[in-house]
């Protein structure tokens, strides 16, 4: 069996770097996007989201109901600090229902259910599970103070992008700087769960 040439081995290399610079240059352009068209418009108000993709085609039907049942308005625009909302200007607009919907890496699908007999209402979810393959823009910087073997006390500085996900295995850049003078950049694949 034949070693593996020096030059082989740098080809190699190169290879797998332009492969991770045009993950991560896709990656960046992806998490861009997202960033400037995201699905939740506002993080410091309530927003009307987006309908479920398949039922946008659904009809639509009314249904005879004696009663809804609501949560008091002032109390709710109150409580949930609702002020300046829409919903709080507008006569016509109820809260029927409340929720909170855990963190998520994916997409969580919500339904609004009325119970037409007692007028009482509830939010369903389901999360969507994760795709096989997905661009990830999670980035991380920090620093770390410790004791080594070689130096008593050691500083040490560091950052991660981690752009690509395929399955639990997320792919990325890593790099640090420690105060004994060693750096070092390198790609990053890790398997989470």
């Amino acid at each position: 069996m034949a070693l593996i040439t020096s030059e082989l081995r740098l080809k190699i290399t190169e290879i797998i770097v332009i492969l991770v610079a045009v993950l991560a240059i896709v990656s960046a352009g992806v998490s861009w996007w997202h960033f400037n068209h995201p699905l939740v418009q506002s993080k410091t108000e309530f927003v009307t989201v987006p309908q479920i993709k398949v039922v946008e085609k659904i009809k639509t039907v009314m249904v005879p109901m004696a009663q809804v049942e609501t949560i008091s308005k002032p109390e709710l625009i109150a409580k949930l600090k609702l002020q300046n909302e829409e919903f709080a200007k507008n006569p016509d607009k109820q809260g029927t229902t409340t929720g909170v919907i855990a963190p998520y890496d994916g997409k969580t699908d919500v339904v609004s259910v009325i119970n037409t007999k007692t007028g009482k209402s509830e939010i369903v979810a389901k999360q969507e599970p994760l795709s096989f393959f997905a661009f990830e823009n999670k980035k991380e910087i920090g620093a770390r103070y410790g004791l080594s073997i070689k130096n008593s006390n050691e500083v040490d500085v560091y950052g991660r992008w981690d752009f690509v996900r395929i399955g639990n295995v997320h792919v990325g850049v890593y790099g640090d700087a420690n105060s004994a003078g060693d750096a070092k950049a390198m790609i990053s694949v890790g398997y989470k769960w």
